[in-house]
């Protein structure tokens, strides 16, 4: 969201190349720093145990480098996609001023709502997310694949195994979900 909020450089016949950009860099952003707080987190409850400490800490890193997201994280993912969602439709239930008021209504300014607040009829907010949230996942994706040794290996390996087509149904399930029954499942 802070690259949204602070580094908006909107052109005018670019708005939405540019506001897909904005997208896909905070929630990449997100993604990779949300990685190291699931790797820390993992460390911190084997932290009783030497042994088990060093595991944790390469258990986590070692699936990943092998081409594969552990569950708990890849479900903290589907979290965030969701959340972008609900950035970029307005559905999202957080602090309605300040910096989130400002980005819906720079969000507004390209896409707004419904047809209705368009002349000539472009996209909907549904019809951008639509068309731009694969490349949001594929963003968080490759992200995640800065975390690990071999960065284009890995990268490859994800978008493979967890491209946006490969698990859409479960992402078209659990995404529109309101934000508080996300948090309770």
């Amino acid at each position: 969201v802070y690259i949204i909020e602070k580094n908006w450089h909107v052109k005018t016949e670019t708005k939405e190349q540019d506001l897909r950009e904005a997208f896909i860099q905070c929630a990449a952003a997100e993604t990779y720093l949300l990685w190291q707080k699931y790797k820390d987190d993992k460390n911190k409850k084997k932290n009783d145990n030497v042994e088990g400490l060093l595991s944790a800490q390469n258990e986590a890193q070692n699936e990943l480098n092998s081409g594969i997201i552990p569950p708990e994280f890849l479900r903290t993912m589907f979290y965030t996609f969701g959340d972008y969602r609900d950035i970029c439709l307005g559905t999202d239930i957080s602090k309605k001023n300040g910096e989130e008021s400002d980005i819906k209504n720079k969000i507004h300014s390209i896409i707004p709502s419904t047809e209705e607040d368009k002349s000539p009829p472009e996209l909907t907010r549904k019809g951008w997310w639509d068309e731009y949230g694969p490349s949001i996942w594929k963003g968080m994706l490759c992200a995640l694949s800065h975390a690990s040794r071999d960065q284009k290996k890995v990268c490859t390996q994800l978008n493979f195994t967890y491209n946006y087509n490969a698990i859409k149904t479960y992402i078209e399930n659990f995404v529109p979900r309101p934000p508080f029954l996300r948090w309770f499942t």
